[in-house]
């Protein structure tokens, strides 16, 4: 049995046209960069801004609250909204607690 002229052309355009769409390189991407933390106090919460000025995507505040060890209870998280990289925006996030006891033990930057 053999195979067609038409048939190895048509197989070999294909090959190459997977070839080409594999080696074919993606359009260049970088995550938020030149990010900060900072105190960003509210009322009766202790709150914390993000802020990211370089680079494209979007980032959030990820804050790490606590009632207190009075109360014995875990840990629970709060974010800010996303935002995209900017000298003029930011994101922020409070541990509402109601008590004076509250307070936040940790904060970071969460990337896409």
């Amino acid at each position: 049995m053999s195979i067609g002229r038409k048939t190895v052309a048509v197989l070999m355009a294909v090959a190459a046209t997977a070839v080409v769409v594999v080696a074919s390189p993606t359009p260049a991407s970088a995550l938020p960069s030149n990010c900060g933390v900072y105190a960003h106090p509210t009322g009766q919460a202790d709150g914390r801004m993000a802020r990211c000025t370089r680079g494209t995507g979007e980032y959030r505040l990820r804050l790490r609250c606590n009632e207190g060890a009075i109360y014995d209870l875990p840990d629970y998280w709060v974010y800010g909204p996303w935002k995209s990289p900017s000298a003029t925006s930011f994101s922020a996030a409070s541990c509402f607690t109601g008590r004076t006891s509250g307070f936040y033990r940790g904060a970071s930057v969460g990337l896409r």
